[in-house]
């Protein structure tokens, strides 16, 4: 692997932890350190590391029962296989096999057991090490359960969130085509003020401005005034009508026109 980039990622985090002030963080990124020293290879200082992390995880919890401090035991003890220190392995994994069994924590039993039976191994101790090993196989089935179990509860988040992105897109969709609609109908609502102002209203008032100029200059009889009256009243209507209409598009587009009275010799003036 690419341990430099590792390193080089877990001391970026430990400073920043320290920077912060978080001493339990600095503490967990020690302790990644750690690891990634004992990948590359480089048993001692990783050990170093191991170490200042269980120092400062102390801090926290004096007797090191948290799970970074068991997990940061763990590591030092499989360290310690790798140096082919199997006594100095046990002495901190068994500890630790005993914590995390009373904590019911089924993954790190699992690894512990496993680098228990290694240890006894190679010490020749070919009992116990069938013992650890055969703890190791019962309690795969229940880690690969927990595992399994694990990505069911990602892969059903992931499901959700999922959908719940595809009801936003959906919801966002529908906005859009509101919108559009709406400027659609705001479009139609204008052109029909515009037919209704010129193509409708002036013809109407020259419908008016005739009757009216009928009945001055023509000599009608009382019948034929009664229908030029009633063309004239229609008209009229018809035009009041029209401007009730624009007002109110004025209105929903919120340019109406505000009333007010005033002095009219001041506007001939």
């Amino acid at each position: 692997g690419n341990y430099e980039q590792a390193i080089s990622c877990g001391w970026r985090s430990f400073a920043i932890f320290e920077a912060i002030g978080n001493r339990f963080g600095a503490g967990v990124a020690l302790s990644s350190l750690g690891e990634a020293y004992t990948a590359a290879g480089e048993y001692d200082t990783a050990l170093g590391q191991f170490q200042r992390a269980l120092g400062l995880l102390q801090e926290r919890n004096q007797n090191l029962e948290s799970h970074e401090a068991q997990e940061t035991l763990l590591a030092i003890g499989r360290l310690y296989n790798r140096k082919a220190e199997p006594d100095r392995a046990l002495e901190y994994l068994l500890p630790v096999l005993a914590t995390v069994q009373s904590a019911q924590n089924h993954q790190s039993a699992y690894d512990c057991c496993r680098a228990i039976a290694e240890a006894y191994e190679d010490k020749g101790q070919f009992a116990e090490a069938l013992a650890y090993y055969k703890q190791y196989a019962a309690l795969k089935e229940t880690v690969l359960n927990e595992i399994s179990l694990q990505k069911y509860q990602h892969l059903e988040v992931l499901h959700r969130t999922q959908q719940a992105i595809a009801e936003a897109e959906r919801e966002r969709r529908l906005r859009e085509d509101e919108q559009r609609h709406f400027e659609a109908v705001s479009q139609m609502k204008n052109e029909f003020g515009r037919i209704a102002s010129h193509d409708l209203k002036n013809p109407l008032g020259i419908i008016t401005g005739g009757a009216q100029l009928l009945d001055m200059i023509a000599n009608l009889d009382d019948e034929s005034q009664e229908i030029v009256h009633r063309i004239e009243h229609a008209a009229r209507r018809m035009r009041d009508l029209i401007g009730d209409m624009l007002d109110i598009l004025k209105l929903e587009t919120g340019h109406a026109l505000r009333l007010r009275p005033f002095v009219l010799r001041q506007l001939l003036e």
